[in-house]
């Protein structure tokens, strides 16, 4: 009687090739859209009544479905500005009028540290640029008694994610935005 060999079937392996596809195409899907603009609001144009470049405010900003801005009077011509998407707190931006022999630096020094390595940026009369905000100084020339002007923007979030996009960020932001607060103040002359 003849031996019967049992020869198996190799069967291909669908399962697999089958996961494999669909995990490849999620992973896909889920590339496209981290790509695509996940912002359901539009950047505004003003921060609590100053002009605002939206081009130089958006790398700030992150995604989500709605912005709202609330603006405080704090009293001895300061005011704040607070920006929030989808209710949470993501730009503090703070203006104050300070005698002239105060060093707006000096005195805010432990709270820029806190901010992350300030470093000095060539805006106004002074200025820092940490990781998560900043912080600029300049004369008010129409002021009579030569007050200073000082700008505060504080990031509550890590958008650009990286630190370095941040910082540059930050410093185009403050240059167009400085001028357009003190004027806002009525601090040129």
């Amino acid at each position: 009687m003849p031996v019967m060999r049992v020869i198996p079937v190799i069967r291909p392996r669908r399962v697999r090739h089958t996961a494999a596809v669909v995990t490849l195409g999620a992973l896909l899907m889920g590339a496209t859209a981290g790509c695509s603009d996940a912002r359901g609001y539009e950047v505004p144009a003003e921060l609590c009544g100053v002009p605002a470049d939206t081009g130089r405010l958006s790398p700030l900003l992150p995604d989500g479905d709605a912005i709202e801005q609330k603006e405080n009077e704090l009293g001895q011509g300061s005011r704040s500005c607070r920006l929030s998407v989808d209710s949470r707190q993501v730009l503090y931006v703070r203006a104050d009028v300070v005698p002239a022999d105060t060093d707006p630096v000096k005195v805010n020094e432990h709270a820029l540290i806190g901010l992350g390595n300030p470093q000095p940026a060539g805006i106004g009369d002074d200025a820092r640029i940490a990781d998560k905000g900043a912080l600029a100084v300049v004369a008010c020339p129409a002021d009579p008694q030569k007050r200073k002007f000082v700008l505060e923007a504080d990031l509550a979030t890590k958008t650009p994610e990286d630190t370095a996009d941040r910082r540059r960020a930050l410093t185009r932001f403050l240059e167009a935005y400085l001028p357009q607060a003190l004027k806002k103040r009525g601090c040129t002359a």
